[in-house]
């Protein structure tokens, strides 16, 4: 008990002092993660709907969206619902930039592999592989969300194949995002 009366002392005496460790903003990291699922249709594929446009600022608390100072790709996750365990689950997702889409993963496994949520990180191939360039590219949309996060969206999609024949399977695509604010320490 006096070991943490004697630090909340030092602490308080290095803050009144100046000292500018204590005194300089927090960074706060933030999730920012960026979802997109689609519904397989009749014939057990899915990809036909719309992208899902995502504005990366409105992930994170309106209280900080002034304070952006950093942002990084965290991992990619897929996971599917209502898939029975021995379907197969085929796809891919990427982003929509100004030059098309942009293949970013690649998933194969089965009901059972994708009851789950599925880690670019942690599960990699052959359930979950990345594409080198599709990653790069969602690395530059991030970078200009660094620079002008009011302006940033990401388009992200997604198609391939549930079998065998049954509907309503939903296969949803995360990218996740940590955004870095810097608050102020008063």
């Amino acid at each position: 008990m006096k070991a943490k009366i004697i630090l909340g002392l030092v602490v308080v005496g290095l803050m009144a002092n100046g000292s500018s460790c204590l005194n300089d903003p927090f960074i706060v990291p933030l999730n920012a993660p960026l979802k997109h699922c689609e519904v397989s249709n009749p014939g057990q594929t899915w990809g036909d709907d719309p992208p899902t446009t995502v504005y990366v600022l409105g992930e994170i608390p309106e209280d900080y969206q002034d304070l952006v100072v950093g942002a990084r790709l965290v991992d990619i996750v897929v996971y599917a619902t209502n898939a029975a365990p021995t379907d197969s689950v085929n796809g891919e997702a990427g982003i929509v930039t100004a030059g098309g889409y942009q293949q970013v993963v690649t998933f194969r496994g089965n009901g059972n592999d994708f009851s789950q949520r599925r880690s670019l990180l942690q599960d990699q191939s052959p359930l979950i592989a990345a594409n080198a360039v599709g990653v790069d590219s969602l690395k530059a949309v991030i970078n200009r969300f660094i620079a002008n996060p009011e302006n940033t969206f990401v388009t992200i999609d997604s198609r391939g194949i549930v079998l065998p024949t049954s509907t309503g399977h939903e296969v949803c695509v995360e990218i996740l995002v940590q955004v870095d604010t810097e608050v102020p320490f008063d």
